[in-house]
């Protein structure tokens, strides 16, 4: 019975079905999530930016003008309306599951099809990460397309699936720059691999590959240069980002908090470039980098705590789990409530939570922790399964496609959490990847032989 029940999911009008029913569900109860705050006017810049016929003179708010990625403010000449902007969304997360599917049975790619849509209807933390006004949510879904895409050209070598990769990669640089060094790191490794092409076919598909992607950063590259007599192809915060990282761990030498305002940081900018100095600008950022890079550099033990405080807490909170309690408490109570369950997280005290979550008060925050719960599970079943395959990883994976291009963009991810800044939000971008590796190492040699052995059919 219980069989037939995990085979039902085969079944394209259930399966499809409870997937559109959860996207629905999840985008009701997070659709008051305001992730981004006052950060959506500086998408809003650019869309008045694009409307103005590219006029230079026009002032942005705050005075960022080379930050944030100007994609998604077409999104604001789109659409004018949260509500269509989330259908919009969650109508391309629909359509990305869907595609993968149906590319992975097409090219009878070695994945546990039933694993992989059971895993899909759990990722409650993807759906609802898809239910804010951000960049987010597009960018992640058009990369994980363009790296499924160019993994599938790798198979059946149809020109026409690197190009469009390429072009979906571009698009979605447009919209976050994070993962504009992946980039060169999967060409690298591309070039180094043991995949089944010559070395001059492998230089010349990723030289196609890049130049698609470079080609469509372009314009922004152009509209930099003109801003800042440099050519840009990432926005200027990673600078920033890199500084204020350092302050994520607790009680650090630095006194640097993670926080957009942090004290330290400015006072580093005001002391170098005066009180009208801008953290998120060209020069400042070039400075906030080399500043980080000494510190770092002055003290790496204490940066090794960072790093392995951030991995700590990867684990306890790996996946983005929504806001939906927020519309239930004031601004006071929310945060205290929410610093509560956190400090309970992070030091395992899972008693503590359970009784703090379910007091008559705290109810509205049940949701959030089970999503929780429900991404920590996924993650630590790949990290678990990571070890058991682990052989197998260390031997295949030059060779092996799904593996080099798959598992090197949750390496990636995973990197930029762990040494630069630590967010759910950043590592739920690489969500579906996930899930598609859970899918697949499931169906490896060493996973049929172990579940063979100790998974009898009842008589």
């Amino acid at each position: 019975m219980s069989i037939k029940i995990l085979q039902s999911i085969l079944n394209n009008k259930v399966y499809y079905g409870v997937l559109l029913i959860e996207i629905i569900f999840c985008t009701v109860i997070n659709y008051k999530a305001e992730a981004m705050g006052p950060m959506v006017v500086l998408y809003k810049d650019f869309t008045a930016f694009f409307l103005s016929g590219f006029d230079l003179n026009l002032i942005f708010h705050y005075g960022y003008y080379t930050f944030p990625m100007w994609g998604y403010g077409v999104i604001f000449l789109l659409f004018n309306s949260k509500l269509l902007i989330i259908i919009s969304q969650q109508l391309l997360t629909f359509i990305t599951i869907k595609y993968i599917n149906d590319l992975v049975v097409k090219n009878n790619i070695n994945i546990n099809i039933i694993i992989f849509r059971w895993l899909s209807l759990f990722s409650v933390n993807w759906f609802v990460f898809h239910t804010s006004v951000w960049p987010y949510s597009i960018s992640a879904n058009l990369v994980t397309i363009a790296i499924v895409q160019i993994f599938i050209f790798y198979k059946n070598k149809k020109i026409s699936l690197l190009l469009l990769s390429g072009f979906l990669f571009g698009i979605a640089l447009n919209l976050r720059s994070d993962y504009y060094y992946y980039t060169i790191f999967v060409s690298i490794l591309i070039l180094i691999s043991s995949i089944n092409l010559s070395f001059k076919l492998r230089i010349f598909y990723v030289s196609v590959w890049l130049f698609t992607i470079h080609f469509l950063l372009l314009p922004w590259g152009v509209y930099t240069y003109k801003r800042t007599g440099s050519y840009l192809q990432t926005s200027t915060n990673a600078g920033h980002v890199f500084f204020i990282s350092l302050g994520q761990l607790p009680n650090n030498k630095w006194h640097i908090t993670p926080e957009d305002n942090d004290s330290v940081m400015y006072s580093y900018l005001y002391k170098h470039f005066g009180i009208f100095a801008k953290s998120l600008s060209y020069k400042e950022d070039i400075f906030l980098k080399r500043k980080w890079f000494e510190l770092v550099k002055n003290d790496p033990s204490e940066y090794a705590h960072k790093c392995i405080f951030n991995i700590y807490r990867i684990f306890t909170n790996p996946f983005y789990q929504g806001n939906v309690e927020k519309s239930f408490y004031n601004k006071k109570q929310y945060e205290d409530k929410k610093h509560t369950i956190k400090t309970n997280l992070q030091s395992f005290n899972y008693l503590n939570l359970f009784l703090f979550v379910f007091s008559q008060t705290n109810y509205f925050f049940i949701i959030p922790v089970m999503i929780n719960f429900i991404g920590a599970t996924i993650f630590l079943i790949f990290c678990i399964l990571v070890i058991i395959n682990f052989k197998f990883l260390f031997f295949h994976f030059r060779n092996d496609p799904f593996l080099l291009f798959l598992g090197s963009i949750i390496f990636y991810q995973l990197s930029m959490l762990v040494f630069a800044f630590y967010l759910p939000i950043y590592h739920t971008n690489v969500f579906l990847f996930y899930v598609l590796m859970i899918a697949y190492f499931l169906n490896t040699p060493k996973m049929k032989q172990l579940i063979k052995e100790h998974i009898r059919p009842r008589r």
